[in-house]
């Protein structure tokens, strides 16, 4: 055998040793992988279910002639189909997106949007919330860039909206582009908007830990795989973002989980950090045909990693490998559309509900008062809280993308009743002093926006000056 041969074998030999699957009976394992499925509550991903009905708590209000008439509220979404649905009357301007064909159905990509349903479900909650509100629907696209997004929000700027609500979230493969997204969403705040958006449904798909200096990240307990939808059989689309504070390099890797014989890769992001390359490489072994992705980057020193792939129906683990690690970096690992086994709830709200003076949403089960499982949150992000389920002539909306139309609406109701301008402090302010709750609620529950508290609470006058019909903040 030649050297030259020889050397290719042992380089072969070290990587695959390198990269074996941090599970029992591989190289790189140290304990067995634990057992038991995931006893937590699936997020919702925008379900549209077709059961009808209405918006509860608004009745009253509208009776007393308080419908949002004269408040323009902007909707922004991956893509809308007005026509022929609950919110067409309320449509005063509808902004399609440049990848959106004549149907408003749009490629699929990271938010996971198949069609226009669920953003013209979002509509409508705001439109049965507040029927007399001028609705203007911007749709973005499923992958806006930060471009896009903020031609979006000029558009609705331009219409003069007061209140912009976007119940989705967003998970660029570069966490900077998120940051920028976010600044889109701050910068209309900071002009006067009343920017209403949801903390996102991934408490249960988030993950955040220390780093290691080399070999396996450990999740818990020296476990260092961790398992999509707790270990349950999952398939289709998967999205896997890593980051991390420092200029260690880490590795993100996608394995499938086999019975017998070694676990595969499936997919793998190892972009080599701090300028060591150019570009981003994901390839995804499980879809051949579309088995490497590679775009530009410019921002070589950007720490993190990204997987988008799709899957057959199996289980599935990911793992993360400290290819030049530090023992003092914080990794954060958010699963867009699957759980995590070991997941972190704290701080996993996401873009664009993290940005200053924007008004982020979570949502609460009604039934007990307490936060929805999946619901993210933060104590310093989450400003209300809205009803994880909402009702509407469009099919029934779950998670935040419920809660964060229902809050938007009540701020336009809110809105029309005031003789003046309300600035956003004071609406978050309003909605918390009017959040509700009743006896079967437990002492860690959370008071839940309720629109017929909100008006009345605006309309109070204080003893020694008038509110001008509007609640004033002390």
């Amino acid at each position: 055998m030649n050297r030259r041969f020889l050397a290719c074998v042992l380089a072969v030999c070290v990587l695959v040793a390198a990269s074996s699957a941090p599970l029992a009976g591989s190289v790189a394992a140290t304990v067995p992988l634990l057992s038991g499925t995931d006893s937590k509550t699936p997020a919702p991903f925008g379900q549209v279910s077709r059961t009808g009905g209405h918006i509860v708590s608004t009745g009253d209000v509208h009776d007393r002639g308080i419908t949002g008439s004269g408040v323009a509220v902007g909707v922004v979404g991956t893509a809308f189909e007005p026509e022929g649905s609950v919110v067409a009357n309320n449509v005063a301007g509808h902004r399609r997106a440049p990848d959106e064909g004549a149907t408003g159905e749009v490629v699929v990509g990271p938010r996971g949007r198949l069609d226009s349903r669920h953003d013209t479900a979002v509509a409508a909650a705001v439109a049965e919330t507040a029927p007399d509100a001028d609705l203007y629907l911007a749709a973005v696209g499923d992958d806006p860039t930060p471009e896009e997004y903020q031609r979006a929000i000029d558009w609705l700027a331009a219409n003069d909206v007061e209140v912009v609500v976007d119940a989705g979230s967003y998970f660029a493969s570069n966490p900077r582009t998120n940051e920028r997204l976010t600044a889109v969403a701050e910068r209309a705040a900071a002009n006067g908007t009343v920017f209403v958006t949801s903390a996102g449904n991934y408490a249960n798909s988030q993950w955040v830990g220390d780093g290691t200096a080399d070999g396996w990240v450990d999740f818990s307990n020296a476990t260092e795989a961790n398992r999509l939808a707790g270990g349950e059989i999952t398939g289709g689309d998967v999205s896997l973002r890593l980051s991390w504070n420092s200029s260690a390099d880490y590795d993100l890797y996608l394995y499938r989980e086999r019975a017998n014989g070694p676990d595969p890769v499936v997919a793998k992001s190892v972009r080599r950090q701090a300028g060591a390359n150019n570009s981003t490489r994901s390839t995804n072994s499980a879809n051949p045909a579309n088995s490497t992705n590679v775009t530009s980057s410019t921002d070589a020193t950007a720490s993190w990693e990204s997987i988008d792939a799709t899957v057959p129906r199996g289980n599935y683990y990911v793992a993360i490998d400290a290819r030049d690690g530090d023992n003092k970096s914080q990794l954060r690992l958010l699963s867009s559309r699957q759980s995590l086994e070991h997941a972190v709830s704290r701080d996993s709200v996401v873009a664009p509900a993290t940005g200053t003076g924007v008004v982020a949403v979570g949502a609460v089960d009604t039934d007990t008062g307490e936060i929805a499982q999946y619901s993210s949150r933060s104590g310093s992000f989450v400003d209300v809280w809205g009803p994880a389920t909402v009702h509407t002539e469009s099919g029934t909306l779950e998670g935040t993308s419920a809660a964060t139309p229902y809050v938007a609406g009540t701020m336009a109701l809110v809105a029309s009743a005031c003789e003046r301008d309300v600035r956003t402090d004071e609406l978050v302010e309003l909605l918390r002093a009017s959040s509700v709750g009743d006896d079967r609620y437990t002492p860690d529950s959370v008071g839940v926006v309720e629109a017929a508290a909100a008006v009345e609470t605006a309309e109070r006058t204080t003893d020694n000056r008038s509110s001008g019909g509007c609640y004033l903040a002390d």
